[in-house]
């Protein structure tokens, strides 16, 4: 059997896609059944050249900077599409999957299953719930579209969640989607802790001076509850001895938004580095991910990585993950008073925290293993294969 052929597919920067996509390149480049490609999207700043393996074949597309120019590649990208048509046919690609919500290539999915068996990364089956402007709301409806296009007409659809999987064969009935073979596979969340995460670490600035802190990380959106975090927050007795760390780009919509910073939260409204990032999670009294709905999260690997004690809501990919009073604690979403009770526990001299980072240790290894998340890849490749049936 002839090695696997696979080209990455990474056309968009988000938080959080560019260490996903860059943990399974990473992955798979030490893998002895297939050959890695690449072919990432630089908007401006090239946010993958430092973190993609230097053993990787890496290819560049840069988007087009003025107006008249993005326009036509978010609606038609022809140079992009001729591109990856060229190197599949120069490196006899046998799999391209598109790893970060490709949204731009939906209307060119039939042309790329004739270069080679075309797989797609679904993250989110639902859109999250938004507060957006109106012309960011009929932004996000046309993606959403885009992005139902490419489900419905890929050869195979990937999920790093096992609630998201059963949903996704739901909607596509069950492995077929009219009269055409259809697939939906699992293989787990790669972890988002860093070599640089693990080898440094750096106070951020705005820290100075702030030693007993509850961590929320991540780009803040309406959907990972961050309001009720500040409401438990400001209605425990908590606050007077701990002050509380929001991390992440993005705008609160607190009630009481000019109180936030009497009351003792710290804002990191920004870019945070990875060294910065690992400072965060070392020292923090506990994490929580208050999140309103969630599907497949890299967060957990952090929180894990780290031993800083977790506090989830019962939702979800937390559920399935998280071992309530064992690897953290869980409360009902949208439950400002639960969370309070779960942040005094936590808080508390007589809670046990090594023995929640223990827990939190040995799920790491079991989750986030690199040579099952390579086999699981692997095993798809093989399994979808289709011995030059597509390529032109």
């Amino acid at each position: 059997m002839k090695r696997n052929k696979v080209l990455y597919i990474c056309t968009e920067q988000a938080a959080g896609m560019v260490p996903y996509a860059a943990q399974i390149v990473q992955t798979m480049s030490g893998s002895s059944e297939c050959e890695v490609y690449v072919l990432y999207a630089v908007d401006r700043t090239d946010c993958y050249k430092e973190v993609l393996p230097r053993t990787v074949t890496c290819y560049r597309y840069l988007i087009p900077g003025n107006k008249a120019a993005r326009l036509r590649y978010k609606l038609a990208p022809l140079a992009l599409v001729r591109r990856i048509g060229h190197i599949c046919r120069t490196h006899a690609i046998t799999h391209i999957h598109l790893l970060t919500v490709d949204y731009v290539l939906a209307f060119f999915v039939g042309r790329l299953r004739r270069y080679a068996t075309l797989i797609a990364t679904v993250h989110d089956v639902c859109p999250h719930e938004t507060k957006l402007s109106l012309y960011e709301s009929a932004t996000n409806r046309c993606i959403y579209r885009q992005c139902l296009t490419i489900r419905r007409k890929a050869d195979v659809l990937v999920t790093n969640d096992l609630t998201q999987q059963r949903l996704l064969r739901q909607l596509y009935c069950s492995g077929h989607h009219g009269s055409r073979q259809y697939a939906v596979e699992y293989h787990a969340f790669p972890t988002l802790v860093t070599a640089s995460m693990r080898q440094t670490e750096e106070m951020p600035p705005e820290m100075a001076g702030i030693a007993d802190y509850i961590l929320f990380f991540g780009t803040i959106h309406l959907y990972k509850g961050v309001d009720y975090l500040y409401r438990a927050y400001r209605q425990s007795p908590v606050r007077h001895q701990t002050r509380l760390v929001l991390a992440g780009k993005g705008q609160t919509s607190f009630s009481h938004a000019a109180d936030a910073e009497r009351d003792g939260v710290v804002r990191i409204n920004r870019f945070i580095a990875d060294a910065e990032v690992a400072y965060l999670y070392r020292h923090a009294r506990c994490v929580v991910y208050p999140y309103t709905s969630v599907t497949q999260t890299g967060v957990l690997s952090l929180a894990y990585y780290f031993g800083t004690p977790l506090i989830v809501t019962d939702i979800g990919c937390f559920r399935e993950q998280v071992a309530d009073g064992e690897t953290g604690l869980r409360c009902p979403p949208r439950d400002a008073d639960a969370l309070r009770r779960c942040l005094e526990i936590v808080t508390t001299d007589h809670f046990d925290r090594e023995r929640m980072r223990q827990a939190q240790l040995a799920c790491y290894e079991r989750l986030y293993c690199p040579q099952q998340l390579m086999k699981a890849l692997e095993h798809i490749y093989l399994k979808h294969r289709h011995e030059d049936t597509h390529r032109q």
